[in-house]
């Protein structure tokens, strides 16, 4: 067994390690020794200390794997329906989590439904204001340092780590299937301190497989960077569009990823009984 490949796992996981113990810890850190400053400089753009810890640790991982970074971002051809078909499936992910979240919460199922049956009957009057929260009492703060962390850096950053090395040196000695696995597992766990521990982990295990798979599919780092990016951005908008707005165009998303599968298991079954003729 490679030792340096072992020796190279070890220092990522205890970056890992280190990662999740800054997220967990360091908002909560800052809060209580540094409330007046944490709050001053941070307190209107709360997501710049998330955008820093992405850039720090994106240097980081530069400066200890500058060799395998140097490979791992050589320049490929993008294949752009790929990219397309790749973030539909992720997206179509959301709509899955929201379906069971449905199950156990009627009383949404009857004011969704409600309030559609109320604009298409003509009770309620639709404008864009309504489609769109910022207009709102209860609109959200624009966040400038969310948008390029959680767009720009978060995902060069979680990319690099799962799939461009952890990914990569666990194939080296294993396979690809324990690769995925491991890598798709703790990309879930480190969003524990966000999003807690629940269905969440589990979905985001999902986007994990799905990110691996661009990687693992194309060989080119940029394909899972560019869907995760576009992923979080859409995440992004989501917060400045109605909820009951949100769902729909979720479910149009499903729908889409449902067709693309069943068109892309029919090529696959024709190819099968081509190669047995």
């Amino acid at each position: 067994m490679n030792k340096k490949v072992i020796k190279d796992l070890c220092i990522l996981f205890m970056l890992y390690i280190l990662v999740f113990y800054i997220n967990s810890y360091i908002h909560k850190f800052l809060l209580n020794n540094f409330y007046n400053c944490y709050y001053a400089l941070f307190g209107k753009y709360n997501k710049i200390v998330d955008l820093l810890i992405s850039l720090l640790f994106i240097i980081v991982l530069y400066l200890l794997y500058l060799k395998e970074m140097k490979i791992i971002f050589t320049y490929k051809k993008l294949n752009f329906f790929f990219i397309v078909k790749s973030l539909i499936y992720i997206l179509s992910i959301g709509m899955i989590y929201y379906i069971i979240y449905f199950i156990f919460d009627n009383a949404f199922l009857f004011n969704f439904f409600k309030y559609f049956n109320d604009i298409l009957t003509g009770k309620k009057n639709i404008t864009i204001y309504d489609i769109l929260i910022l207009e709102k009492s209860l609109k959200p703060r624009f966040e400038p340092f969310m948008l390029i962390g959680s767009v720009i850096f978060g995902p060069i950053f979680e990319e690099i780590l799962y799939r461009g090395l952890m990914y990569n040196k666990l194939k080296e000695i294993s396979n690809a299937f324990i690769g995925v696995l491991i890598s798709s597992i703790l990309f879930a766990l480190l969003h524990i301190p966000k999003y807690g521990f629940g269905t969440n982990t589990f979905f985001l295990f999902l986007v994990g497989i799905l990110l691996a798979y661009c990687y693992e599919k194309t060989n080119n780092i940029y394909v899972p960077i560019f869907v995760h990016s576009i992923n979080n951005f859409f995440i992004f908008l989501f917060n400045y569009v109605y909820f009951y707005f949100l769902i729909v165009i979720y479910f149009i998303i499903f729908i889409i990823a449902l067709i693309i599968l069943i068109i892309d298991i029919s090529k696959y079954v024709k190819m099968r009984k081509s190669l047995k003729i």
